[in-house]
């Protein structure tokens, strides 16, 4: 798997994936089967001075082509669980988790669509999360459907793409993407290492939800 042209994230990471190739001008990676996600995007971005390293990671549920009205239903359930990083305080910031802005702007389009607070709370409530989120303090970071991380039809009006994938969703996915310091000094094996770690340790908790659902 690694040569002279192995990126070095890829290195860093080798103890938690089992094939990467590159992808959109960066590197997607293909985590060992004892993790809790299917795939994981990385790019690098410089904003000012600022390198940033930017990573979404895939859990794929229901793909296209399994569709059906019970998997319809459970995408509308959990539109509302849909959720985003914020910090809390001043000099000593600490980390929890909030309803998606998002679901403010679709409730004027979707009558009876509420906010699900089950998955806030359950992240809010996990010391492994909240403590590598303090580790690696994430410039963002969203727990969202794949549907949500692109307008699926105008740019214009994507709350407009957004309701009709609502009444006929494609898939279910969820991605979970966050910012991190992408600079190569002052620990970066620990950061991206920590942030394997975190994305895992949500995901396995969006797949513990999904299956007291999918059991129902």
């Amino acid at each position: 798997m690694f040569s002279s042209r192995t990126p070095l994230e890829v290195k860093i990471l080798e103890d938690y994936i089992k094939d990467w190739k590159e992808s959109r001008g960066g590197i997607l990676l293909f985590p060992k089967d004892h993790l809790h996600f299917d795939m994981l995007l990385l790019q690098n971005r410089f904003v000012l001075f600022d390198r940033l390293l930017d990573s979404s990671g895939t859990i794929e549920l229901v793909p296209e082509e399994k569709m059906d009205e019970d998997s319809k239903r459970l995408y509308q359930v959990m539109v509302e669980l849909q959720c985003e990083l914020s910090w809390a305080g001043f000099l000593k910031r600490t980390p929890y988790f909030r309803s998606y802005e998002g679901i403010a702007r679709l409730k004027r389009y979707i009558p009876g669509l509420n906010v699900n607070n089950k998955l806030t709370d359950t992240l809010n409530s996990s010391d492994d999360v909240l403590g590598l989120l303090q580790k690696i303090r994430p410039r963002d970071l969203y727990v969202i459907l794949s549907t949500f991380t692109y307008p699926l039809g105008s740019e214009d009006n994507p709350v407009r793409s957004h309701v009709s994938s609502y009444h006929n969703p494609p898939e279910i996915a969820w991605v979970i993407s966050m910012s991190i310091s992408g600079s190569r000094l002052g620990g970066h094996k620990k950061r991206l290492v920590n942030m394997c770690k975190l994305l895992d340790a949500v995901a396995e908790i969006i797949l513990q939800l999904a299956s007291s659902w999918l059991s129902a």
